[in-house]
Order: C-alpha cells, then sequence, then structure tokens
C-alpha cells in the first residue's frame, strides 16, 4: 500500500506542477505575445511597480520561460525561483493592500501561486519530469 501511496504522490506533484507551469506559461505569453510589452509596462506603472518596462520584461520572460520548464520538469526547483520572485513582488507591492478576496483585486491567488512553488520546490517534479532522466535515476 505504501508503494501505491508514493506512486499517487509522485503522481500528484506532477499534476500540480504541470498546471502551474501552464498557468505562468500562459499569463507570461499574455504579457509578451497578447498584451505586449509596453502595455503590460503600462498596467504595472499604473500599479506602481518600479520599472515598469523592465519589470514587464522580466516578469514576462521569467512566466513563460519558467512556466514551460515546470510543465516540462526540466531544472524544477531552480525554475521556481524566479517565480516566487515574480509572486513575492506582486504580493507585496500590489495585491496584499486589496485584501484577501481577488475579487477586490487581494492577494488570494498570488498566495495560492506563491503555496503551490514552495511546495514544488520542496517536494521536486513528481513523475513525468526530465529531471527524473537527468543521470539516468529518479531524483
Amino acid at each position: 500500500m505504501a508503494r501505491t501511496s508514493s506512486e499517487a504522490q509522485r503522481w500528484s506533484i506532477a499534476l500540480l506542477r504541470v498546471v502551474v507551469g501552464f498557468t505562468f506559461l500562459m499569463h507570461g505569453g499574455q504579457k509578451w505575445f497578447s498584451l505586449g510589452p509596453h502595455a503590460t509596462a503600462a498596467m504595472f506603472a499604473e500599479m506602481h511597480i518600479p520599472l515598469p518596462y523592465l519589470s514587464a520584461l522580466l516578469a514576462g520572460t521569467a512566466e513563460l520561460l519558467c512556466g514551460l520548464f515546470l510543465i516540462l520538469g526540466l531544472m524544477t526547483r531552480l525554475a521556481t525561483v524566479p517565480l516566487m520572485i515574480v509572486m513575492l513582488v506582486a504580493l507585496l507591492g500590489v495585491h496584499l493592500r486589496h485584501g484577501f478576496f481577488m475579487r477586490n483585486g487581494g492577494a488570494e491567488y498570488v498566495l495560492l501561486l506563491l503555496a503551490a512553488l514552495l511546495a514544488i520546490r520542496a517536494l521536486g517534479p513528481g513523475e513525468a519530469a526530465m529531471d527524473n532522466s537527468v543521470g539516468g535515476r529518479r531524483r
């Protein structure tokens, strides 16, 4: 039974990793391709994020690339770090002052993503990850 539970945990972590990665990939794609860096920078400026154009480029790139790395399970633990930084900036610089609920621009969504990133960093990539084939052994 322990083996089955352990296997279920690894697949659950993988599911979390892929869904979180896809979420960030989509948000990064939105910043780069849908809104574009200039519109994202304008939005960041309205939110009083310092250096809005550079911040838009960095956030969009981190979300796009690290989101892809999470989906693939490639450099998983490392890929969580830039995303946690983006979420901390969003949490402390924008959302926390609006309370908890997302409807009011609050922190609930950012907190959820930050907690998921912390879990992925702590637990590793789970199943179906490229990290597992590095060196020919499970990590």
